[in-house]
């Protein structure tokens, strides 16, 4: 590559650099997978769930309807957050990637929670249409890619008085972790949320994390 005239000037045509390209990305996939693979087996050997009674749920108690409402959570992980609602009276279900839903029930729940901790790609899989009356979505937006159409697909969720609550990352963090695909503000976040058709979007950001309640309907 040269440079004139304050222009760079391409030498080499694209056509002749591809196949270098797609090593680099097969490259690229390997160490993903690798990457992959190592997290699921740290994760799964050093963080067992909390007891029901042990699980924080003030995060999002504000917005819980009296049980036996039924909660969905988005990137349940290991499920605790699903079976300490469970315990409380609610119906609630979890889902995450199929790899993910498989280690977590043979690991922890191999015997009673194939009926509440579903797999489910969040970037194609649709959910139930009206079932929900609070989604919830913990540190999961940051890693899909197409999150404006989970934004919808939830919307679709939801019932009429139904209630999507997320947290993120801000846009404002500089270092990523290396799943994430993006970072966020709350008015980009409130934008794409009222595109969505949800009627009303509230949030704020303490620095590092945001917090967003999305309301379908008025309640």
């Amino acid at each position: 590559m040269g440079y004139k005239r304050g222009r760079f000037k391409v030498t080499q045509k694209a056509s002749d650099l591809l196949p270098a390209f797609l090593e680099q990305l097969r490259e690229a996939n390997k160490v993903v997978s690798a990457m992959w693979s190592k997290s699921q087996e740290e994760y799964f050997s050093n963080y067992m769930p909390a007891s029901r009674e042990d699980v924080d749920l003030s995060l999002f108690s504000h917005l819980l309807p009296a049980a036996p409402a039924r909660v969905l959570d988005l990137g349940c992980n290991n499920g605790e957050i699903v079976m300490a609602l469970r315990g409380k009276g609610y119906d609630a279900y979890g889902v995450d990637l199929p790899q993910v839903i498989r280690r977590v029930i043979e690991t922890y729940y191999p015997y009673y929670a194939s009926d509440w901790l579903l797999p489910c790609n969040l970037e194609k899989d649709e959910l139930p249409v009206g079932k929900f009356q609070l989604v919830l979505a913990l540190a999961v937006i940051e890693h899909i890619i197409n999150w404006k159409i989970l934004l919808r697909t939830v919307y679709q969720a939801l019932t009429p008085a139904g209630v999507f609550f997320l947290t993120s990352c801000d846009s404002h963090v500089i270092a990523r972790d290396p799943w994430h695909w993006r970072h966020f503000t709350v008015e980009e976040l409130k934008e794409e949320a009222t595109e969505a058709g949800f009627s009303d979007a509230q949030g704020y950001s303490d620095g590092p994390s945001l917090r967003m309640v999305l309301k379908r309907g008025e309640i």
